[in-house]
């Protein structure tokens, strides 16, 4: 398996995040696919910043092998949703890095 980009299949996807907020562990976010399969990447953390890669060194909530066998072709959305009012974030960065299956 190899990274991939245009069109293949998913075997894996690793998702590199960059993000600071006051009270992260008020966040919620997913990541929804081209086929509307959602996975919650992170809830309830007690840091301010979350930098890592999802998938390698930052656990998820739900399986990104949700994903396998799913097209990358297509829109890929991350949802932040804030569930508490008066605190301030900046998401810096964010990237999909997509194994496809050979």
């Amino acid at each position: 398996s190899e990274s991939c980009t245009g069109a293949g299949t998913i075997e894996a996807l690793k998702i590199d995040m960059d993000m600071t907020h006051t009270q992260s562990r008020d966040l919620s976010i997913t990541l929804t696919s081209p086929s509307a399969t959602i996975v919650e990447l992170k809830a309830n953390s007690s840091t301010d910043k979350i930098l890592g890669v999802y998938g390698v060194d930052i656990n998820t909530s739900e399986p990104l092998s949700a994903f396998r066998g799913e097209t990358i072709t297509g829109d890929w959305v991350l949802t932040i949703e804030d569930n508490s009012p008066n605190d301030q974030g900046i998401l810096n960065l964010w990237k999909l890095d997509f194994i496809c299956q050979p």
